[in-house]
């Protein structure tokens, strides 16, 4: 049956049975772009700035510029939500580099290409059986949404060949969902306690540009430790310097922020030099931990190791959130029981959303 929904194609509001895209375009060849898939409910797309903020951060990651700005990009896929008259379905956004020859340079010839759509959909809760594939990602790529699905597709088989009806990438929220266990209120932020630190690890651009925000609000909290340093011979030496230096900050303004540089420097590892980093960042924790009243973490990698390594804890309880996607623990360390730490995923959030945490917890103290 031929549907009579519009699709958006570089430019234009076209039937979707006339929507087409150039047979040299490199998403279709080479699996050169990025998407966005939204759900839409009572004919509204959820969470589309976030949506929209995550597109445009892959898109500046992998060098594709955008044929519209964001705002018009929002304006699209609300057209054809009412358009298509979705009352409950999904809005998607696909953007590739564009169209080029066969073999040619990674640099389109004629721009990028954008192609976005919008339909109705039904959503089934049928019982699940889940795998855990054997499927591994690239970790540099594994933050975006790109063109290529081929592990997922391979995951995908995997799964149907054991018999499972769906395999589950990475969803603490969903575990919630199924166990019952899913918070339906927020926690209240952590009160009376006066010297917070807060450990920012994580690289991707979300956290960088919240990182920005909250040094142009308090440069004088904030402590920069060397990346290239931790991951190599001099990381004792600034681990010393920066636990010192954040010490002094905690006991002059109850504020030290310690952040780890954002220039990208050269490694024949990569793996082992961001493990090196995380754990040059945890021991810089260690040596503050009986200083601090508040620890807020940024980044989901950068916060188990701040708790292993940096609070020498295997025990923690996780209270609840205390904003979307941020959640409060309970941590006891060799100092004490009950350490408030704050875990913030480097992707969550809008820019603003680390300083606006920080002026909340010291508006609760």
């Amino acid at each position: 049956m031929q549907s009579n929904n519009y699709a958006y194609v570089n430019g234009r509001f076209v039937p979707e049975a006339e929507a087409t895209v150039s047979i040299f375009d490199r998403g279709f060849l080479y699996g050169d772009g990025v998407f966005e898939t939204m759900r839409v409910y009572d004919g509204q797309v959820f969470r589309l700035h976030e949506h929209l903020v995550r597109l445009f951060d892959a898109l500046a990651h992998f060098k594709i510029e955008s044929p519209l700005p964001a705002e018009e990009l929002r304006t699209v896929c609300n057209v054809l939500v009412e358009r298509n008259q979705v009352r409950n379905g999904f809005a998607r956004v696909y953007a590739t580099s564009g169209r080029n020859q066969l073999g040619a340079t990674t640099v389109s010839q004629h721009g990028a290409s954008l192609v976005a759509t919008a339909g109705p959909i039904e959503f089934e809760s049928p019982q699940l059986r889940l795998i855990i594939s054997s499927v591994r990602l690239d970790p540099a790529l594994s933050r975006f949404k790109t063109a290529n699905r081929l592990p997922y597709i391979t995951a995908r088989r995997e799964a149907e060949r054991a018999g499972a009806s769906v395999i589950v990438r990475s969803a603490p929220a969903f575990v919630g969902v199924l166990s019952g266990a899913a918070a339906h209120s927020y926690q209240p932020l952590p009160g009376g306690e006066s010297a917070i630190l807060v450990l920012c690890g994580s690289h991707v651009p979300r956290s960088t540009r919240q990182l920005s925000r909250l040094t142009e609000r308090r440069p004088e909290s904030v402590v920069w430790v060397s990346a290239q340093r931790l991951a190599g011979g001099e990381c004792e030496a600034e681990v010393a310097s920066a636990a010192v230096a954040a010490s002094d900050r905690l006991q002059a303004g109850g504020l030290a922020v310690v952040a780890t540089s954002r220039a990208v420097f050269d490694s024949s590892d990569r793996v082992r030099s961001g493990a090196a980093i995380a754990s040059g960042l945890a021991a810089i924790l260690s040596r503050l931990r009986g200083r601090t009243d508040i620890v807020v973490s940024k980044g989901g990698i950068t916060s188990a190791v701040n708790i292993r390594e940096g609070l020498n804890s295997g025990l923690a309880e996780v209270l609840g959130p205390v904003r979307d996607g941020i959640s409060l623990w309970s941590v006891d360390t060799p100092e004490r029981k009950g350490l408030p730490f704050v875990v913030f995923p480097g992707n969550v959030g809008g820019d603003d959303e680390l300083v606006d945490l920080i002026d909340a917890i010291g508006a609760a103290a």
